[in-house]
């Protein structure tokens, strides 16, 4: 019994060494095959469980830790950051204080071992958010004019409703709006961006607080004052201006005057009338200097510097057509060039009195010719016209066919001799020369040979 004990477990540990072994030489070829592999990535930090009504004040930005992880080379080849958690859980945090919250980090994907992390525990402060309407106080600078009197100003909103942590929105007591007034004479809207102030005046900043407006608008109402009336300056024009043109318009600078007087006497007072402006034949923009015409019972009511009226006119625009003859320049020597067709029709767009003394002579179309040779060419032609304010708006044939040929040149007279006495005179260039003096050759030949002649021999 004791002999058959000792053989099973004798028996056992050889199977147990064996079962052994077999996992070491497998898991080895496993790991060979696909070995284990470690990596870093970086896991950005998600914060949740909040509580409500709350603002996570620090961090002010967005945290990531790095993740040491491991696994097999088949797993980890392609992991990437979406892969992993690191979350930060905040249910348990007191408000108004910080307090470090652990972060736990995670795989999603099977057969990853998460070995360490850069940060262990992130700080936070969360506190109560509120919400808080700030009043919009104005700052008025400068004065309006003389002469004037200032209503109670409105403001549109009045007060900015502000959202955020406790303790900075606590911190916050006016909104202010600042308006600069230079000499103004009547009501005015203006749109101001108000700056946030705390109790001691000092601006504060409003990163992270939500503000329900960007902008107030600032109505200032400004009235003449009892004694003064603010009138319109009506320009006195005469004459005409010139022939083409047209008048565009006529203003005075200031267009309006203080005046001073009794009540009676300002309301029976419209406007006021400058001294007649003659702009007879008037053919440009022109400024002038001007007085103005005051009822007896009235007066300037403050230092008005000089009134000027800006009369503008300008001329009447038109078209005009032109046939000017194309004008070749630059051909070379021993060369012929004609144009086809040799005038074409062009319009011009500009001041009507500037085309109506534009001279025929004054238009060029010109083609440049230099260092072109023998041959047909389609060129574009440089039309030339004075600078008066004109522009090119058509040409009936922007592509002018040149031909450019050799010149044939005239030779001097070959006369004919007797032997040649029947043959017509006539004047041949060098090439037609020596087809003349060859047939002269022939014609004696055959003279020569001929019954008659050798009778006479």
């Amino acid at each position: 019994m004791r002999k058959a004990f000792r053989s099973l477990t004798s028996s056992f540990i050889l199977l147990l060494i064996s079962f052994s072994a077999a996992v070491f030489i497998w898991v080895h070829a496993v790991q060979t095959e696909d070995p284990i592999r470690a990596e870093f990535l970086p896991i950005p930090v998600q914060f949740v469980n909040q509580p409500e009504h709350t603002r996570l004040v620090r961090p002010s930005h967005s945290q990531t830790i790095q993740v040491w992880f491991q696994g097999v080379s088949s797993v980890v080849t392609g992991i990437s950051s979406d892969d992993f958690l690191a979350v930060a859980d905040l249910n348990d945090v007191p408000l108004g204080e910080e307090t470090a919250v652990p972060i736990q980090v995670r795989s999603t994907i099977n057969g990853i071992s998460i070995l360490s992390k850069s940060t262990e525990a992130v700080d936070v402060f969360i506190e109560e958010q509120i919400s808080r309407e700030i009043p919009v106080i104005l700052d008025i600078r400068g004065q309006i004019a003389l002469g004037h009197e200032m209503g109670e100003p409105l403001i549109e909103p009045d007060s900015v409703l502000v959202t955020g942590p406790a303790g900075q929105v606590e911190a916050i007591e006016a909104a202010m709006a600042t308006i600069f007034l230079l000499n103004v004479r009547e009501t005015a809207v203006y749109t101001i961006e108000p700056i946030f102030h705390d109790e001691y005046n000092d601006p504060v900043s409003i990163s992270g607080l939500d503000i329900s407006t960007d902008l107030v608008d600032v109505t200032i109402p400004v009235t003449a004052a009892d004694g003064y009336a603010e009138k319109v300056i009506v320009v006195d024009i005469v004459g005409d201006i010139a022939e083409g043109y047209r008048l565009l318009g006529v203003a005075a600078d200031p267009a309006t005057v203080l005046l001073k007087g009794l009540a009676r006497d300002l309301s029976k007072i419209t406007s006021i009338t400058t001294e007649p402006v003659d702009i007879t034949g008037l053919t440009e923009p022109t400024t002038y200097p001007v007085s103005l015409i005051l009822p007896d019972s009235v007066t300037l009511a403050e230092s008005t510097p000089e009134i000027f009226v800006e009369v503008n006119v300008e001329p009447f625009m038109s078209t005009e057509t032109y046939r000017p003859q194309i004008e070749l320049q630059g051909v070379g020597e021993g060369l012929t060039a004609v144009a086809d067709p040799e005038a074409i029709h062009i319009v011009l767009f500009g001041p009507l009195p500037v085309l109506n003394t534009l001279l025929p002579e004054e238009i060029h179309a010109t083609i440049d010719l230099f260092e072109l040779e023998a041959g047909t060419y389609n060129l574009e032609p440089i039309i030339d016209y004075p600078d008066r304010g004109l522009e090119l708006r058509s040409i009936d044939f922007p592509i002018i066919t040149i031909e450019i040929t050799n010149t044939v040149e005239m030779t001097e007279t070959i006369p004919i001799t007797e032997t040649a006495a029947t043959v017509p005179y006539m004047e041949r260039d060098l090439h037609g020369q020596a087809y003349f003096a060859l047939f002269a050759t022939v014609h004696d030949l055959l003279v020569a040979i001929s019954p008659l002649h050798l009778l006479k021999l």
